[in-house]
């Protein structure tokens, strides 16, 4: 009987995301949250009212000024310092680089995947494998 209940809640979309799934989030929801790192265009942000430790990634602002994308929520500061250290040295560089490919959410999915499930990957074994040949011409991914 789970099973079916599952089943529903999945196919009507009342599941709750995953920590890891990509979200589009407002800004002003984190206005109060104290920031435990930022580099570039990331923020670690936390504890949240839910006490967990959430990473946005902001957007430039000629695309918003209110909207960011949330790459993963957790409760344990110290795991989201690693994993927000572990994204800060592909992400920034990627959306430097090819901003209309990376900041979407269905693209930050797919990075946020292959930095979490291949933790020793760089940037330049990432852009390998999805097929960013043009990212070879740029000094800061060569030097990886």
């Amino acid at each position: 009987m789970a099973f079916f209940g599952k089943l529903f809640r999945t196919i009507i979309g009342g599941e709750e995301q995953s920590g890891n799934t990509v979200c589009e989030v407002g800004i002003s929801k984190f206005a109060r949250v104290h920031v435990v790192s930022r580099e570039d265009c990331l923020v670690l942000y936390g504890p949240t009212d839910t006490n967990q430790y959430e990473l946005l990634l902001q957007q430039p602002v000629q695309n918003s000024l209110s909207k960011a994308y949330s790459l993963f929520r957790m409760a344990d500061q110290g795991d989201a310092q690693i994993r927000f250290v572990t994204l800060r040295e592909v992400i920034p560089l990627l959306v430097r680089h090819i901003p209309h490919e990376i900041i979407n959410q269905q693209g930050l999915q797919t990075l946020c995947d292959l930095v979490r499930d291949h933790q020793t990957w760089t940037v330049a074994h990432i852009a390998a494998y999805l097929g960013y040949a043009t990212l070879f011409f740029q000094a800061d991914v060569v030097r990886y």
